[in-house]
């Protein structure tokens, strides 16, 4: 918007810019704006963050405090052009003594303004740190996003762990249900085996206890037989007493005697 002959002294374009939030650069060299428009300018600034560079070369603007005020409290402007505004040894100061609150400033430029060399190399020495300082800033800012994607990454990666962690422990758990498993496993097999031998050695003590029965009841059966018999002797038809019946043997005859009888 240079040489438009702006002099934004009725203040409603420093107005505008004082809300607008776009624009990035501001070029109003050669328009006449004068100290009345520079105020308003700069009290615009002092409400923007958006505008980077700012060229007022060649508007008349004379020895400068209200800049001078708004480097103060703006921290978003970054390139200033004051090119032949006359601003004089004592504006110089003021921009300078402003500087020593303003980190963003890098280029500031007042050739053609009758301002001391001293001076004027202070302003470039102090616009050089910022500079650097800047360049700093950016990047720390480009690391913190490299930081934050970091951080990002290792969240993810730690949900990642987390989650592997939680399927080990969870294989872990698995497994140790498979070995109580096993285990119980075993545990019955070994009851079966026990509760078979025990079945076996019932049904053979078992047959034991019938084979002694039968045993037993043959024994008994005997023994009636045999008392029976003690009970109820046999005797032979000519109903000879058992102590004097004689056998013949040959010739020689024999007495048998009952084994009871005594002799």
């Amino acid at each position: 918007m240079g040489d438009n002959e702006l002099t934004l002294a009725d203040g409603k374009f420093a107005h505008a810019i004082a809300k607008n939030k776009t624009i990035k650069r501001l070029y109003l060299w050669s328009n006449n704006i004068g100290v009345e428009g520079a105020k308003h300018l700069a009290n615009a600034l002092k409400k923007n963050n958006t505008v980077k560079e700012l060229s007022l070369t060649s508007n008349g603007i004379g020895n400068e405090e209200y800049i001078a005020d708004m480097l103060a409290i703006n921290k978003t402007l970054q390139e200033i052009r004051l090119v032949n505004n006359n601003i004089g040894g004592p504006g110089g100061r003021k921009l300078a003594e402003a500087l020593k609150s303003n980190h963003n400033i890098e280029y500031l430029g007042l050739s053609g303004n009758n301002i001391s060399r001293s001076v004027s190399d202070r302003i470039d020495v102090v616009c050089k740190k910022n500079k650097q300082i800047v360049t700093l800033k950016q990047s720390l800012a480009k690391k913190d996003k490299q930081l934050e994607g970091k951080d990002a990454v290792i969240a993810t990666i730690s949900r990642d762990i987390k989650s592997k962690e939680n399927i080990v422990r969870k294989d872990q758990e698995n497994e140790k249900l498979k070995n109580e498993l096993a285990d119980a496993n075993r545990e019955v097999v070994t009851a079966r085996r026990e509760k078979d031998t025990a079945i076996a050695e019932k049904e053979n003590a078992l047959k034991s206890i019938a084979s002694m029965k039968a045993d037993i009841t043959r024994k008994e059966e005997e023994l009636l037989a045999s008392i029976k018999r003690i009970l109820n002797p046999v005797t032979d038809d000519n109903d000879e007493p058992p102590r004097k019946r004689a056998r013949t043997t040959g010739d020689t005859p024999m007495e048998i005697w009952d084994k009871d009888t005594p002799r």
